[in-house]
Formats: structure tokens, C-alpha cells, sequence
């Protein structure tokens, strides 16, 4: 009787270190790559009045796990507005199972694709992208 319940204890440990492992594994980011992008709106828009950060995440992140078919990591976008009402925004993103030149590769594809984000009734187009993987 000892040996067996010793044989379960021993199990139990190694399967609940492989999932501990899997879980942390889980929870590090993948593989990022650093983008800028350049988001053009289809109105003015007074990003005091109207958060931009928020709607732009949304779109990035949405569409990799969309392309993908597995969950995307955002660390969270960063914008600069121009006088011309053109939004540079920066942002590092990955993909889990993917690496960052895949991912680069996935969102250099959105260039010349208009985009909305949730809520929102402004149509984004996205006319660059440069990534430094």
C-alpha cells in the first residue's frame, strides 16, 4: 500500500510540474516584435474627446489572433497625433506559437486594409508598416 500511494504522490508532483510549467510558460509573452504604424481616420479626430491608444490595440490585437488562430500578446500601443490628423503609433506584438518574424510578416499585410475598432465609428487605414523583426 505504501509503494502505491508513494508511485501517486510521484505522479501527482511531475504532472503538477508540467503544468506548472505550461502555465508559466502561459504566461511569459512570445516572441515580440516592435511596429510603427501609420493609422490614417476617415474623420478628424480630437484624441482628448475620443481615447485613440484603446481602439488601436483592439485592432492590432484582434486581427492577429484572427490570422492566427491563437491568442496574440499586446503590450499596449503608444500614439503620436500630426498636424495633418495622421496617428504614428507604436506597439510591441506577439503571437503564441509564433515567432516574431512571423508576426512581422502577419502585420505588414495590413497595410492599405481600413480597419474599425469596437465602439467606434471611425474607419482606420493603415498606410505603414514597419517592424523590426
Amino acid at each position: 500500500m505504501m509503494f502505491n500511494l508513494a508511485k501517486v504522490a510521484v505522479l501527482l508532483a511531475a504532472t503538477g510540474s508540467a503544468f506548472g510549467a505550461a502555465l508559466s510558460n502561459r504566461q511569459s509573452p512570445p516572441p515580440l516584435t516592435t511596429c510603427t504604424f501609420v493609422f490614417v481616420p476617415d474623420v478628424p479626430v480630437d484624441p482628448t474627446v475620443t481615447p485613440v491608444d484603446p481602439g488601436f490595440n483592439y485592432i492590432l490585437g484582434f486581427y492577429l489572433t484572427t490570422v492566427s488562430s491563437n491568442p496574440s500578446y499586446n503590450a499596449g500601443s503608444t500614439s503620436v497625433e500630426s498636424p495633418d490628423d495622421v496617428f504614428t503609433v507604436t506597439n510591441s506584438l506577439g503571437v503564441y506559437t509564433w515567432t516574431a518574424a512571423q508576426t512581422a510578416t502577419a502585420l505588414a499585410a495590413l497595410v492599405g486594409q481600413t480597419k474599425s475598432s469596437i465602439g467606434s465609428s471611425i474607419v482606420w487605414t493603415i498606410e505603414s508598416v514597419k517592424c523590426d523583426a
